[in-house]
């Protein structure tokens, strides 16, 4: 029952999160953007996570393995890529299509749990699940020509690397459960370490974009527009990174506290958060409704209980 406590805390706090992103990926003008917006979250997402440490009273698990600091780093890459991609993406898609993009994703976890986990078996309905999620993605790239103007190479590849992004960090947390818990490296301080890393991980990307990609002439201008257009939504930034962190705790509860196997926990979640943002989708962004985006939607929702429960 607390599993499922948790899992519903997660899909509200997901749902919010993604209506709030969209917000903000509009203030998005370039890719310098969106690599300065997701490092304000990051930051003050590790603000969170320090103050849950220390709430909680986890900091004497800091001191953690080779084992466990290489997990926390694959969470840390995944969340960096996700985080990133997912705002870019949302700004040139429809905000279901890139929801679906995510289900698509859940391949990756569900594929290298059964590499690398003991005892988790990849069988051939998770095969039919997996073609239901090709179609899943047929039918919302249907559904996005007919809603964007035009589409763009770059917009295909945002989605597909998004998805992606979040299949691997999803795979993370699978491994943390299977060989990184402990009494002392809990879920909070698993957490901590996810978006610390993420921080380290994007303060080098966003140097390495500068230097190689921004005239020396641009930088201030740029840096001026950028502090002036996060005054603007700088509460927005604030709950999203509450959100984020809150989003991938209690996705990381459901596992551990909740005991909820992973078959269980991403066809209800996945499902629960599509159809919901379907629904924030109509009503607050005015996306439409097509036959093509339901198809879609009930083919990544067939796909994902196939590929977790059957």
């Amino acid at each position: 029952m607390i599993g499922f406590l948790f899992l519903s805390l997660a899909v509200t706090v997901s749902a919010i999160k993604g209506v709030v992103g969209k917000k903000v990926s509009q203030k998005v003008t370039c890719n310098a953007d969106s690599l300065l917006f997701s490092m304000v979250r990051l930051l003050l997402c590790i603000i969170v996570a320090t103050a849950i440490l220390f709430i909680r009273n986890a900091q004497k698990g800091l001191a953690v393995s080779t084992p466990m600091f290489l997990i926390s780093l694959l969470a840390g890459f995944s969340n960096v890529g996700f985080i990133v991609l997912w705002t870019l993406a949302v700004r040139k898609n429809p905000y279901v299509t890139v929801d679906v993009a995510i289900i698509v994703g859940s391949i990756i976890p569900s594929v290298a749990s059964a590499i690398f986990i003991p005892g988790y078996v990849f069988s051939y309905l998770k095969l039919i699940g997996f073609a239901f999620l090709i179609a899943a993605a047929v039918f919302m790239g249907k559904y996005t020509a007919s809603t964007v103007k035009k589409i763009t190479f770059s917009s295909i590849i945002l989605v597909v690397l998004t998805g992606l992004s979040e299949g691997i960090f999803s795979f993370s947390q699978q491994l943390y459960k299977a060989f990184g818990k402990t009494d002392l490296y809990t879920e909070e301080v698993f957490g901590f370490y996810t978006y610390l890393l993420s921080a380290g991980i994007l303060s080098v990307l966003i140097i390495f974009y500068f230097i190689f990609f921004i005239k020396k002439e641009d930088f201030v201008p740029m840096v001026k527009g950028f502090a002036k257009r996060t005054g603007s939504v700088v509460g927005l930034l604030f709950i999203l990174a509450a959100f984020l962190y809150a989003n991938s705790y209690f996705q990381t509860l459901a596992t551990t506290v909740g005991k909820l196997d992973p078959q269980i926990l991403y066809p209800v979640y996945r499902g629960s958060l599509l159809i919901l943002a379907m629904i924030l989708s109509r009503i607050i962004f005015k996306e439409k409704i097509t036959v093509n985006s339901v198809i879609g939607i009930i083919c990544a929702i067939a796909g994902i209980v196939l590929m977790n429960l059957l």
